[in-house]
């Protein structure tokens, strides 16, 4: 089944990137999520292997699929998700991914792989300038 990752980022200069970090999972849709998300349960700090700098956390984000009806045509009813946000003192970037299978049965991509991409992505994309 077809995965999927989704990046969006931001780049400048970020005076308190703890504060920055909370309020874009404040919002589902300041995390870029849209109208239709909420977000379920409490962020939480994440430390994946190899990264190493900055901050990260993740939380759960549900959007209703007001055509689902859990066929595969259709999709599921509701789509969850991890959603993974770093931030530091020159980029915030969201990371979510999807697994098609994982939520054609109802379920997400784990929460670990989601951060360990989002810490792979932070590894590859820091260039001095």
């Amino acid at each position: 089944m077809a995965k999927a990752l989704g990046f969006t980022g931001h780049w400048g200069e970020i005076n308190d990137p703890a504060k920055t970090l909370d309020l874009a999972l404040n919002e589902p849709k300041q995390a870029g999520q849209g109208d239709d998300a909420t977000f379920v349960g409490d962020a939480e700090s994440v430390e994946p292997d190899g990264f190493e700098g900055t901050l990260m956390k993740c939380r759960t984000a549900k959007v209703i699929n007001k055509d689902g009806d859990g066929t595969p045509e259709n999709g599921p009813k509701a789509i969850v998700t991890p959603v993974c946000v770093w931030s530091d003192h020159s980029t915030l970037a969201i990371i979510v991914g999807a697994d098609r299978g994982a939520l054609l049965a109802g379920n997400s991509m784990p929460q670990n792989d989601v951060a360990a991409l989002a810490a792979k992505l932070y590894n590859t994309s820091r260039t001095k300038i």
